[in-house]
């Protein structure tokens, strides 16, 4: 139990695990919580009655909505508000495209989803939608966001390519929110599991490869590939992949074992990235000699 919150209200985690950042609604704070010690690192003070928080593909920022009428963008690198959009009446809940490029924010009171670019945080486009929308997801391939209109029981699907609603779905009484289900990434590895046998102490086996592949329309960044899980310093990686990968494109990673000790030794290789479902994973298994 991690303690020093103030009616938490939302939580969202950093790509790379590291963090969650916790909007207090009462205290118009949000608390940074390293996930390793599961205490609070930093405090941020951002507007009224902070309700809802997603975090960039990247990392890089969280976006916090207030209820006086804004969002707030904090950098998560320094933990300090970098910029403060405003929206229309009674922001609820934010959720930011795959690319990173845009988050949606509805507007519970005027009954609209307000878009706003990332790159300049400032409102694009104002969807009208029907009555009271809060909860919202946007699917992983960035397509459509899915919003939940409370009062008038009854989902909009809004297609992002032209910021319209392409359906409304009746539902049952006062919906909240929306979620999908499985999970979907648009980085590809093939295969997700490798097996390498048996191998002696302190020998390195050859290398078995796996391929990446973005399936996506968009360049995607990697940040880090790493080998990780309980016996990661039994394997090796090395990569083609760079820093980017263009749409369509594919790299190779290496993967190598080398037993520390006896016994079945298993970790994974973990892609940090843009992509939706980052981390990618596959897992590495073998048995020491």
């Amino acid at each position: 139990t991690v303690s020093g919150l103030a009616y938490p209200a939302e939580v969202a985690i950093t790509p790379d695990g590291n963090f969650v950042y916790a909007v207090n609604d009462v205290a118009d704070t949000v608390s940074v919580i390293a996930t390793a010690t599961n205490t609070v690192v930093a405090t941020v003070p951002v507007g009224s009655s902070a309700s809802g928080v997603a975090i960039t593909p990247n990392g890089a920022y969280a976006y916090v909505t207030n209820r006086d009428n804004n969002i707030s963008v904090i950098a998560t690198a320094t933990n300090t508000v970098v910029a403060t959009v405003e929206l229309g009446a009674y922001p609820a809940e934010v959720a930011i495209t795959p690319d990173g490029a845009y988050a949606y924010v509805t507007t519970a009171a005027d009954g609209a989803v307000a878009v706003v670019a990332t790159a300049t945080n400032t409102v694009v486009a104002t969807v009208p939608v029907e009555s009271w929308p809060i909860g919202m997801a946007i699917t992983p391939n960035g397509a459509y966001a899915y919003v939940a209109n409370q009062f008038s029981n009854s989902v909009s699907v809004i297609a992002t390519a032209t910021n319209t609603v392409v359906a409304t779905v009746p539902v049952g009484s006062w919906p909240a929110w929306v979620a999908f289900t499985g999970r979907y990434s648009l980085v590809q590895l093939v295969p997700t599991k490798l097996i390498f046998g048996t191998q002696p102490v302190g020998t390195k086996s050859l290398a078995k490869r796996i391929k990446l592949t973005n399936k996506s329309s968009v360049t995607v960044h990697i940040r880090g590939i790493a080998i990780t899980g309980a016996d990661a310093g039994d394997f090796a990686e090395t990569n083609t992949c760079g820093k980017n990968v263009a749409s369509g494109a594919s790299c190779f990673i290496k993967i190598t074992f080398k037993p520390l000790v006896k016994g079945k030794r298993t970790a994974h290789v973990s892609v940090y990235d843009n992509a939706s479902g980052s981390p990618q994973q596959a897992t590495l298994m073998g048995t020491g000699t």
